[in-house]
């Protein structure tokens, strides 16, 4: 039978989540920050004399626990990590989820120094910044490529924040692998892992590359405070593109970055 603290835990923070998604209602949101903040003392119990062994807790409280804790800060994971790791040393049947963990952990510091690089570039402007980065992307690639190598990762493994930050690091990657993640983004848009669009951004992205010209008017630059697309394809039917991928009109886009810088 399922720890009835897990279930108690998993079935509040589950619903939560679900009706943000369905919703996007603010309030829902701050209430899901303030659980994620409770879940994870309420797990520091649970795990406070070592990882639960299956033949107490049970497999479905074991995958109530997996679950929440894609939901905990990046130290939270990392102790989680470690404890996981000796209980199945030991024999406990939890290797799988280990290496989920792993792959979240993983994308997340990816992103995270990723993030700093970048913010570092753009406000030094320093070549030697910019080459940083780059070689920290290039990096990045064959652990991606790992990462994805059976399939674009089930956002009930890894959580959705780490999909859409894996999601975000593609979109710095060569061709080559854009190419690659583009199918796997499609069958996870089905599978309804993935939002279409993701799927646009990246179709704009390699279109850019192999073409010069962009589909969705998804990629632009801002200089000196105006907004400079890169080059579209077919201007008078970019509004049909959009609405086929569940993105807002081009002008409703145009006065979103403008109003929010993005």
């Amino acid at each position: 039978m399922i720890h009835p603290t897990i279930k108690d835990i998993y079935l509040n923070h589950k619903g939560l989540i679900e009706e943000y998604e369905r919703t996007q209602d603010l309030k829902t949101r701050e209430k899901i920050i303030k659980s994620r903040e409770n879940n994870q003392n309420a797990i520091s119990e649970i795990i406070k004399n070592g990882w639960p062994k299956k033949s107490i807790i049970g497999e479905v409280a074991l995958d109530a626990l997996w679950y929440l804790i894609q939901d905990t800060s990046l130290d939270f994971q990392k102790k989680c990590l470690t404890l996981s790791r000796k209980a199945a040393e030991k024999g406990e049947p939890c290797l799988i989820h280990v290496g989920y963990l792993e792959d979240r952990i993983t994308i997340m510091e990816m992103y995270l120094k990723d993030r700093d690089l970048r913010e570092k570039y753009l406000r030094t402007q320093d070549p030697k910044d910019r080459e940083r980065l780059i070689e920290s992307r290039m990096d990045n690639q064959p652990v991606i490529s790992e990462i994805i190598k059976n399939g674009w990762p089930k956002v009930d493994i890894i959580g959705r924040e780490a999909s859409e930050v894996l999601w975000s690091l593609v979109q710095d990657v060569d061709l080559e692998l854009q190419e690659k993640c583009f199918p796997l983004l499609k069958f996870a848009v089905v599978r309804g892992d993935v939002s279409l669009y993701q799927v646009a951004y990246l179709i704009d992205r390699i279109s850019l590359k192999k073409t010069g010209g962009q589909v969705y008017g998804t990629q632009y630059q801002i200089e000196n405070g105006k907004i400079l697309f890169e080059p579209i394809l077919d201007m008078g039917k970019i509004d049909k593109y959009r609405s086929e991928m569940k993105l807002n009109s081009f002008e409703e886009f145009k006065k979103q970055i403008a109003k929010n810088g993005y």
